[in-house]
């Protein structure tokens, strides 16, 4: 267990340095647009990175909290489709679809992140709430740049 929160510690340390957007200086629309779809592919593919390290740490407590597993196992795998579809919507708009939604999508994705604070919980270990603060830590931090950056909550 100690091997596998080093990792996601690492994990969420290298996040938090990837998570961000870059901004333009341009009065272009097409510089703005190009910009702000990049950097929206970025925090999508920052989002899967955290839930992944999110629902890794969640399956090494399954058997410690398997309570807990069975409520947020569900919320990260509804989250994890949210998030692939924001991606292809994303992808779809790259490639010229004008009718691709994908602001809508990454609100989508913010908004069900946002519905329960899968840090709190009747936990039956005294010590797990300490580690699922841990395993979340770059997951609000990714919902929170979303958020702020496109919208949502």
């Amino acid at each position: 267990m100690r091997k596998t929160l080093s990792i996601i510690i690492i994990a969420n340390f290298l996040t938090f340095a990837a998570i961000g957007c870059r901004h333009v200086n341009s009065n272009n629309p097409k510089v703005i647009f190009a910009a702000t779809i990049t950097n929206a592919a970025t925090a999508t593919d920052d989002f899967s990175i955290a839930l992944k390290a999110a629902n890794d740490g969640v399956e090494k407590l399954q058997t410690q909290e398997p309570v807990y597993y069975a409520t947020i196992h569900p919320y990260l795998v509804n989250l994890a489709k949210l998030n692939d579809k924001a991606i292809a919507t994303i992808r779809a708009a790259m490639a010229g679809d004008t009718a691709a939604d994908w602001k809508g999508a990454l609100v989508a994705v913010v908004n069900a992140a946002s519905q329960i604070d899968p840090t709190v919980f009747g936990f039956k270990n005294s010590s797990t709430q300490a580690t699922v603060k841990i395993l979340f830590a770059s997951f609000s931090t990714a919902v929170s740049t979303i958020s702020a950056s496109f919208g949502g909550r």
